[in-house]
């Protein structure tokens, strides 16, 4: 009976900036090949407050024993004293891409290009030692990737101005 365990105290605050910039040229002086080189920076500061249960939850075993107070158990979650309960990161995603938008004809486009971007934390987490104890997992390292995404797209339009 009652709220959901996990709606306690749950928020989310989150600042977002996003740098973009593009560059389209004529490839070759081919305006049927439509060149764009450009890049996106986002930039990310998020603080999340999650408290699961943190007012308690009863279970009972049916409306019988709700009506009879007669609850099968009762859980609680508790704060760490002392310490911060929302979760504080900033973080980063940068890219770079390429592509070209092909004409193939007035009633078909072909798109073909290639992203790399680099995702990555700016803050850098604590270790826990119970999870490096449990698991073998150092929760201070962060794994950073380069990743790379062939892009490939296409618009058809069986008639004039419609796709």
């Amino acid at each position: 009976a009652g709220a959901d365990s996990n709606s306690h105290i749950n928020g989310l605050d989150q600042d977002f900036y996003e740098f973009h910039d593009d560059y389209t040229f004529p490839f070759k002086g081919n305006a049927a090949h439509l060149v764009t080189i450009g890049t996106r920076s986002d930039l990310y500061q998020v603080v999340n407050y999650f408290e699961q249960n943190l007012y308690g939850s009863w279970a009972f075993n049916g409306l019988d024993s709700l009506a009879a107070g007669n609850a099968h158990s009762y859980a609680v979650g508790l704060p760490r004293n002392g310490v911060d309960p929302a979760a504080r990161f900033k973080a980063a995603n940068i890219a770079a891409y390429i592509q070209d938008q092909w004409t193939a004809s007035p009633n078909f486009n072909m798109v073909f290009g290639l992203r790399v971007e680099g995702p990555q934390f700016i803050d850098k987490p604590v270790r826990t030692d119970s999870v490096f104890n449990h698991f073998g997992r150092n929760t201070a390292v962060i794994p950073s990737n380069l990743e790379i995404s062939p892009r490939v797209g296409f618009n058809y339009s069986s008639r004039s101005g419609e796709t």
